[in-house]
C-alpha cells in the first residue's frame, strides 16, 4: 500500500516539474497575466496531490497501528503523540506545504516586481525547495519499504521505483539550470564573474547519479537514473507544445515578439547525462569489489566526470553571447568559471555521500 502510494506522490511530482516547463515557456513567451495562469494550476494540482495524498497514508497508516494491522515502530515512526507513519511521509507533507505557502508571496513579490523576475528569486527557490523536499521524502519512504525487504524480485523491483523517482526529483533540481541561458545566466561575486549553467549542472549530476548507485548498489542504477530525467525531458517536450497553444487559443493571448521556438526547458535536462551514467555505471562494476575504496574513489571520479559533462553540454554558448553578451569569449568564461564548477562538483559528490548515507538507513 505504501508503495502504491509512492507511485500517485511520483506521479505528483512529475505533473509538477511539467508544469514548471509549462510555466517557464509561459512566462518567456506570453508573460503573466494572473495567479492562477494555467500552468500554475497545473503545478498547484501536483503539489496538492502532494500533500492530500502523503497526509491520506500518514492517518492511514495510524489507523492500522491503534487496531494493530502490521504497522508498528519497526516499520514506522511515532510523530507528535498522535501519528504513527513513516518518517518520509511527514516529510513529504511538510515539503508541499512549503510550496503551496510560497505561490501567495511569489504572487506578492510578482506584483511589486513585474512579471519578468528571474528564475532565483526568493519565493520561486522556496517552492522548489519544497517541491524537492516533499520528493526527498518520497525517496525515503521507498528506501525504507525496500531496506526492509530481503534480496529478491520484488526488492529490484522496489529499487526500479526508486531510481525512478530520484530521476524525477534530478529533474525537478535541474530545473534551476534554465537561470544559466537566460540574461542572468553571467553571475557575479564582486568582480570574480561566472556562468551559471556549468556550476549548477555540476552540481546537480553527482548529486542524482552517485546517490543511485550508493543506496541501490546495483550495477546500471545511474543509467535508470538518467533515462527516468529524459523520460521527464521528453514528457516536457511532448506536453508544453500543445499545452501552450491550446491555452493561449483558448484565453484570446498573443505571444511575445522574443517568443523561443523551442522548449525552453530542454537546456536544463541535458542529453549527456547518459553518458556520464554509463561512466558511473562502468567505474562502480570494476570498483564495487574494492570495499574500502569504492566510496571515495567513485566519488572523486564522479566529480570528475560531472565538470568533464560541462565540456559536452553548453547550451548557454550558443545562446548568451548571441542574445545576451555579444563580446562573450565562451572558452575564457568556461575556465573562469572552472574553480567554482570544480567546487560545485566536489559538493554534489558530499551531498551524495549524505543523501545516500541517510537514504540507506532508512527503516522507519
Amino acid at each position: 500500500m505504501r508503495l502504491a502510494g509512492a507511485a500517485v506522490l511520483g506521479m505528483a511530482a512529475a505533473t509538477f516539474a511539467v508544469g514548471t516547463a509549462w510555466d517557464i515557456q509561459w512566462h518567456t513567451a506570453v508573460g503573466r497575466d494572473r495567479t492562477f495562469t494555467p500552468p500554475h494550476i497545473l503545478m498547484l494540482g501536483g503539489i496538492a496531490l502532494l500533500g492530500l495524498v502523503s497526509l491520506a497514508l500518514i492517518l492511514l497508516d495510524t489507523w492500522r497501528a491503534r487496531r494493530g494491522q502490521g504497522v508498528n515502530a519497526a516499520n514506522s515512526s511515532r510523530m507528535f503523540r498522535v501519528f504513527q507513519a513513516p518518517v518520509g511521509l511527514a516529510v513529504t507533507g511538510f515539503g508541499a506545504a512549503l510550496a503551496a505557502l510560497a505561490f501567495p508571496f511569489d504572487d506578492y513579490w510578482h506584483t511589486i516586481y513585474g512579471i519578468d523576475v528571474v528564475l532565483l528569486a526568493p519565493f520561486h527557490v522556496m517552492l522548489g525547495f519544497g517541491v524537492i523536499m516533499a520528493e526527498l521524502g518520497v525517496l525515503y519512504l521507498i528506501a525504507g519499504e525496500a531496506n526492509r525487504m530481503t534480496a529478491g524480485r520484488t526488492q529490484r523491483a522496489t529499487h526500479v521505483g526508486f531510481l525512478v523517482q530520484l530521476g524525477i526529483t534530478l529533474s525537478t533540481i535541474m530545473l534551476y539550470l534554465v537561470q544559466g541561458t537566460s540574461a542572468q545566466g553571467l553571475m557575479h561575486i564582486g568582480s570574480y564573474s561566472y556562468v551559471f549553467y556549468p556550476v549548477m549542472l555540476a552540481l546537480s549530476v553527482p548529486i542524482g547519479l552517485l546517490t543511485a548507485v550508493w543506496v541501490t548498489r546495483r550495477p546500471g542504477a545511474a543509467t535508470v537514473t538518467a533515462l527516468a530525467v529524459l523520460a521527464v525531458r521528453a514528457l516536457m517536450a511532448t506536453f508544453v507544445p500543445g499545452a501552450m497553444s491550446a491555452a493561449v487559443a483558448a484565453e484570446g493571448l498573443t505571444y511575445r515578439p522574443s517568443a523561443p521556438e523551442f522548449i525552453v526547458t530542454s537546456n536544463a535536462m541535458p542529453l549527456g547525462i547518459l553518458g556520464a551514467a554509463l561512466l558511473i555505471d562502468a567505474l562502480y562494476v570494476v570498483l564495487r569489489r574494492r570495499a574500502t575504496l569504492v566510496v571515495p574513489l567513485l566519488a572523486l571520479a564522479g566529480a570528475l566526470i560531472a565538470v568533464a559533462e560541462t565540456l559536452v553540454d553548453q547550451p548557454w554558448a550558443a545562446i548568451l553571447p548571441k542574445y545576451y553578451y555579444v563580446d562573450m569569449n565562451v572558452g575564457a568564461m568556461w575556465l573562469a568559471s572552472l574553480p567554482l564548477t570544480a567546487l560545485a562538483a566536489a559538493l554534489g559528490a558530499g551531498l551524495a555521500l549524505l543523501i545516500s548515507r541517510g537514504l540507506a538507513a532508512a527503516r522507519q
